[in-house]
């Protein structure tokens, strides 16, 4: 069920409409989840979880939180690093990597079953970050692995597949060390609450999982019932882990399906803002396009983003899809006794888009002086009416990516300035 619908107005142009009553309904909901996802303090499960749910969401998203060795003894700590080791294995430094797998040794020498159930194996999250974590530290032993794979191979029949959740993370869990817990029943996804509904929707992107585990259903089936549920039921907002990930699938098929629904009658920007909007989306989104650029298959050659050339090729392709009338290095105005060439202009929509990427020798003291300088530039320009920046930033040497943006972003006169830092620091 979708909240907004598509008409045209007398000259031709979309507009999206927003149903009141199920726009509100959506509207409280998002912001339940919003503050809901805010509680998770780093660290802990939760947020470890949330840090690695979001890894590929908008910068909105995004938590702050970095791998620590203190109160490393206590398993929630311990599970929170391990989501930040399977984020990034190769940034796991060798001091914390080695005291995080001696803190995982002295854990495993506890009784996982006790009959209180007070322990990591009892609580997914914990499991699941100490698991994941096990699989990505390269300084955690086979034997570690092994006694960790004798404990979930020993826990199969202490998580009831009644208790959706904690079943699906901790069979998720078991899945990271090769384990696979096969269900004996199918649930029904019309009596499932939101946040699993939507855990479903994420564990589906998590390779083979759902398969393997013989929890594999329709996407279409599921994406109504999380809509229905979204805008016609009365959700309770649990845990900052279930939030985020009902957070992260909501917004996802709300774009997706509105996406879909203006595709039809709006096949490409007919206006200076939805361009602005989707240029925006590709710049946002280039690093994750990076990332999978090198995920071929049977390991065939690639393209290797090694320089700003590069990134300037596959922006253009990009665009290329999207707008028909897409112009390279057309020359600006003369600046301070000199002239240069601009990456690209949108001529319809009077947008140009400028494609950066930091090296060293171009940090954020660098950028920023580049950038001030294309701003008084393009003023000049006569087709240029929005400038859009986009500083590919994959060695994170922006320290404040959020500032840069702000500093920038603005308007100039006549010119509308946005500046888009991607991945975020």
């Amino acid at each position: 069920m979708d909240p907004r619908s598509v008409e045209y107005e007398a000259s031709g142009e979309p507009v999206v409409f927003v149903n009141p009553l199920l726009g509100s309904a959506y509207a409280k909901l998002h912001e339940e989840l919003t503050s809901r996802v805010g509680e998770a303090v780093w660290p802990t499960p939760d947020a470890g979880f949330l840090k690695y749910v979001f890894r590929n969401a908008p910068a909105s998203l995004q938590l702050d939180a970095r791998p620590t060795n203190v109160r490393l003894s206590e398993a929630p700590v311990l599970a929170s690093n391990g989501f930040l080791f399977g984020l990034e294995p190769e940034s796991v430094s060798r001091a914390i990597g080695t005291e995080w797998a001696r803190a995982l040794g002295r854990l495993l020498q506890r009784d996982p079953f006790p009959i209180d159930r007070e322990s990591y194996f009892f609580r997914p999250l914990e499991i699941l970050g100490i698991c994941i974590g096990a699989k990505s530290c390269p300084l955690v032993g086979n034997d570690a692995k092994d006694r960790l794979r004798t404990i979930l191979e020993g826990g199969t029949s202490r998580i009831a597949e009644s208790d959706f959740w904690s079943h699906c993370i901790t069979s998720l869990a078991a899945w990271q060390l090769g384990l696979h817990w096969k269900r004996r029943s199918m649930p029904l996804f019309e009596t499932l609450p939101l946040d699993e509904l939507c855990l479903v929707h994420w564990l589906a992107k998590q390779g083979e999982f759902l398969k393997q585990v013989g929890l594999d259903s329709s996407t279409e089936a599921l994406e109504q019932n999380i809509l229905s549920s979204c805008f016609v039921k009365l959700n309770s907002i649990g845990t900052p882990g279930g939030a985020g990930i009902t957070l992260l699938a909501s917004e996802e098929l709300m774009e997706k399906r509105i996406s879909s629904a203006l595709e039809k009658k709006w096949p490409a920007p007919v206006n200076t803002l939805a361009a602005e909007n989707l240029v925006g989306t590709i710049c946002r989104r280039f690093p994750a396009f990076a990332k999978q650029l090198l995920s071929r298959h049977a390991s065939r050659s690639t393209v290797e983003i090694l320089d700003e050339y590069d990134v300037q090729d596959l922006f253009h392709a990009l665009l290329k899809l999207h707008f028909e009338d897409v112009r390279s290095e057309e020359w600006t105005p003369s600046y301070a006794g000199s002239s240069t060439r601009m990456d690209f202009l949108l001529k319809r929509e009077q947008i140009v888009v400028e494609v950066k990427m930091t090296r060293k020798g171009l940090q954020q003291k660098e950028v920023l002086r580049e950038l001030t300088e294309d701003i008084e530039r393009y003023r000049k320009h006569p087709d240029c009416k929005t400038l859009i920046c986009f500083v590919y930033d994959p060695g994170r040497l922006c320290e404040n990516s959020v500032g840069l943006e702000d500093d920038l972003t603005g308007t100039r006169g006549a010119l509308r300035v946005v500046v888009h830092v991607a991945p975020r620091a």
